[in-house]
């Protein structure tokens, strides 16, 4: 006989819903209305293949480049940003997790998801591969493959980038289609790159 939460957290919907109205009630803002998502963890036990679910929010992703793509085969690959997307969501492999099912510690199959996006999304880009790792941005971000809720955006427009460059830090940013650079108290028109090779590294989108 299962529990009330254990079929819960079988019930993709019930937790999502349960998960949503408990994080409204006490965070309901203009930031969470505007800058939330929801993430979607499915775990699955090794040992009877029951599959639960997990909801939890974030107000921005994190894609670690060095984690995602630097192996030996890896070296100065050349990546688009959907592709880091797409490695989100491959398998990985958890041991000692309890199954409510089995009441012991197993391991698991965990599977992780963008479920819905926010309508401003921001993306972190950690980057300390030592392999040099370029990463390739178009200024229309389509991620409708990569997000199961649809009747949010799933499409976006790059509207600003941090960069650093050694130890400083500067931006471009676009205002009415057109693209600047902003370093201190200077701006500059400049044209809009998809990338640029050099030693300057993306911080956030």
């Amino acid at each position: 006989i299962m529990c009330e939460e254990l079929l819960m957290k079988i019930d993709k919907n019930e937790t999502k819903l349960k998960y949503i109205n408990n994080f409204l009630q006490k965070q309901n803002s203009y930031i969470s209305n505007n800058f939330m998502g929801l993430y979607k963890e499915i775990r699955v036990c090794k040992e009877c293949q029951l599959k639960t679910y997990n909801f939890k929010s974030y107000f921005f992703i994190t894609f670690d480049l060095a984690k995602m793509f630097c192996k030996n085969e890896d070296k100065n690959k050349k990546i688009n940003l959907e592709e880091c997307f797409a490695i989100q969501k491959k398998e990985e492999k958890i041991n000692d997790i309890m199954c409510s099912n089995c009441y012991t510690f197993t391991s698991h199959s965990c599977f992780n998801f963008v479920y819905s996006s926010p309508l401003l999304l921001i993306i972190n880009i950690q980057n300390d591969c030592e392999n040099k790792v370029v990463l390739y941005l178009n200024e229309i971000l389509d991620l409708n493959e990569h997000i199961e809720f649809q009747n949010l955006p799933t499409k976006f427009a790059l509207k600003g980038i941090i960069k650093k460059k050694h130890e400083k830090y500067f931006s471009n940013i676009n205002i009415w289609n057109n693209w600047f650079i902003c370093e201190n108290k200077n701006i500059e028109k400049i044209n809009f790159k998809n990338t640029k090779e050099t030693n300057e590294n993306i911080i956030m989108l």
